[in-house]
């Protein structure tokens, strides 16, 4: 018998008469058991509590799910949908799809999840809010919002159209197939945002700056070279070397500091370019005649919201005067508010050309006055930018209450470019054409299309590139103005390449 086993059986069962040895031992043993076993349940208690938490607060999964019986989806029948939004206490539904996915960036591949989502995600969720790099994708463009892992594992970044990503997602069916084409559907696909994980905010954020700064060294590196990661002897002296640390901060975004006025806010262009401008650091103060609409969005968004009927002088000088209190003052004003009026020239009421040119040309001269004289007491240097109208340079037939207007908007544009640009203060405009909003709706697009004898379709493509322009790409205009420091007087356009509109 072995000699330690013997010793404990010796002291746990006593060959004595007396019992009490015997009852001692049972009762310390039992004790150490129960103890043990306590200490074992209590710690496996908070591990799965610590699961459970996580799992409920999930930033990409909403307060409730509704999951298939079998299969990977289900569709709600409109009475179906009714009934949930009767429901109280449901303030929004949106529906999902998920699918396992590969993702492809040059000679590099990763398995991933792919969530499709529609607008009301980013409601249900708080995923917009962990985009720490560009912004949250627009519906209807072949765009996607990745995690920092996912961006630094295939080495891409923002609107990276040189390392373009392909995804393929399984083809459902059986059977063997003759080739890749046959198991996937592919997308070529634009990463437009890049958002971090973990188990706080806090913790999220430090991640994502860890990430984003790999992920920025290594897709600069592959530009030109092939990236090596740093030998592991001299991880150590890298990692707790306290002068490079003391180095490494976070880079500051374009427009952090800059307060940027955008009127006509809450249509598809004035939208696309706050949440652009939004995304590079600016505050941004959203202007709109429409009362119902900035009511709806100040319980939406933590930017300042503030009605303004931009043909009012007075209107704007109150609207002004509260931006000016809230942040001291204007970086940069987008002048986007307008109306699209119609008519044959010889016949339209001189009411309604009238009313055009308060929509489409004082309106931006309210708006830039009253923006220059903040500017000049800030006496600092300044951007004013104007939509203007491929309607500016080129009539269109039975369009002239809208084009005229626009073509003395333009004038105006270069006329304060002009007259401020010795005070640092630049002035430029876009020139945006068939661009789906608000002024060109689907009627309008319908009856453009029919006249020309083609589809909405090509109607919308009707330009050199063959490509239809769209409301971020106006966006992303006004973006290159603010920050081309040395460009006044300029007129951008954005028209996928029409001629006949061209600047002479």
């Amino acid at each position: 018998m072995n000699t330690s086993f013997y010793i404990a059986k010796r002291y746990l069962f006593s060959k004595s008469s007396n019992n009490a040895i015997n009852i001692m031992s049972f009762i310390a043993s039992g004790g150490v058991i129960v103890a043990s076993a306590a200490l074992l349940i209590v710690l496996s208690i908070f591990a799965g509590l610590k699961e459970y938490s996580l799992d409920f607060s999930n930033f990409t999964d909403p307060d409730l799910k509704i999951l298939p019986l079998g299969g990977k989806s289900f569709l709600l029948s409109d009475n179906e949908l009714k009934t949930l939004n009767s429901i109280e206490g449901i303030a929004v539904i949106s529906n999902i799809i998920e699918e396992r996915i590969v993702i492809k960036s040059e000679n590099k591949n990763l398995l991933a999840t792919l969530k499709g989502v529609d607008e009301n995600y980013q409601y249900v969720t708080q995923i917009d809010s962990m985009v720490s790099q560009g912004s949250w994708f627009a519906q209807g463009n072949n765009d996607v919002v990745s995690g920092m892992g996912v961006s630094n594992n295939l080495s891409f970044g923002l609107f990276n159209f040189l390392k373009p990503l392909t995804i393929y997602v399984p083809k459902p069916g059986k059977g063997q197939g003759s080739s890749l084409n046959s198991y996937f559907n592919s997308e070529v696909v634009t990463n437009v945002g890049l958002f971090s994980v973990g188990d706080s905010l806090s913790a999220a954020k430090i991640a994502g700056d860890l990430t984003e700064t790999n992920a920025r060294v290594i897709s600069s590196v592959e530009e030109t070279s092939n990236y090596k990661f740093i030998p592991e002897k001299d991880l150590f002296d890298v990692e707790y070397w306290s002068l490079e640390q003391a180095k490494i901060k976070k880079a500051k975004k374009v427009l952090q500091g800059n307060v940027v006025v955008i009127t006509g806010s809450f249509g598809a262009i004035g939208s696309a370019t706050y949440k652009l401008f939004k995304s590079y650091g600016a505050e941004v103060v959203l202007l709109d005649y429409n009362l119902q609409k900035v009511k709806e969005m100040k319980s939406k968004v933590k930017e300042l919201c503030l009605h303004c009927d931009v043909t009012n002088k007075d209107s704007v000088q109150r609207a002004f005067k509260i931006i000016s209190e809230t942040y001291g003052g204007i970086d940069i004003l987008i002048s986007n508010a307008g109306t699209a009026i119609g008519g044959s020239i010889a016949e339209v009421d001189d009411k309604i050309l009238r009313q055009s040119f308060e929509d489409n040309f004082f309106s931006h001269q309210n708006c830039a006055s009253e923006t220059i004289k903040i500017m000049k007491k800030q006496n600092i240097e300044g951007c004013l930018l104007f939509n203007i109208s491929k309607q500016s340079v080129n009539p269109g037939k039975n369009f002239g209450p809208y084009g005229l207007p626009k073509s003395a908007l333009l004038n105006l544009c270069k006329q304060y470019a002009v007259d401020y640009g010795s005070l640092g203060i630049r002035s430029n405009g876009v020139n945006a054409d068939r661009i789906r909003s608000g002024l060109l709706n689907d009627g309008m697009i319908k009856s453009r299309a029919k006249a020309r004898e083609v589809s909405t379709d090509e109607y919308m493509r009707g330009n050199l590139l063959l490509n239809e322009v769209k409301a971020d790409d106006v966006a992303k205009a006004f973006f290159h103005l603010a920050v081309s420091k040395k460009t006044t007087g300029a007129v951008l356009t954005v028209d996928g390449g029409n001629i006949a509109a061209s600047l002479r």
